[in-house]
């Protein structure tokens, strides 16, 4: 992240990206360029979370990217306390949909 935070152009932000897309590569990775771009600019908008929102404003811009939970900076939740209220929303809602997923195999398997 070191890299990223030294950025102060979208050129720089992007031959960080483009860099960071050669290195997973050449590990043995076999996506496609394309997929670990996205993958490394999701990275780098999580990872922005963890900074004051300035900061955070400051590295999605540059790296044309968002927080893969929160989203775009404006939508980012006000407080801590409701930071964790969306998390806890979104566990819920990954709860209904497994248990909803579950119902529905069983009724599928009942009707084979």
């Amino acid at each position: 992240m070191a890299v990223a935070l030294a950025c102060t152009t979208r050129e720089q932000a992007q031959a960080v990206v483009a860099d960071e897309v050669k290195r997973i590569q050449a590990d043995g990775h076999y996506r496609s360029a394309e997929e670990l771009r996205l993958i490394v600019k999701a990275n780098i908008g999580y990872l922005a979370g963890y900074y004051s929102r300035d900061e955070a404003a400051r590295l999605l811009d540059l790296f044309e990217t968002e927080h893969p939970f929160f989203g775009k900076i404006e939508d980012w939740p006000k407080s801590p306390e409701d930071a964790l209220k969306m998390g806890f929303d979104y566990a819920e809602a990954m709860k209904k949909r497994r248990r909803d997923a579950l119902v529905s195999t069983a009724a599928e398997n009942r009707t084979v």
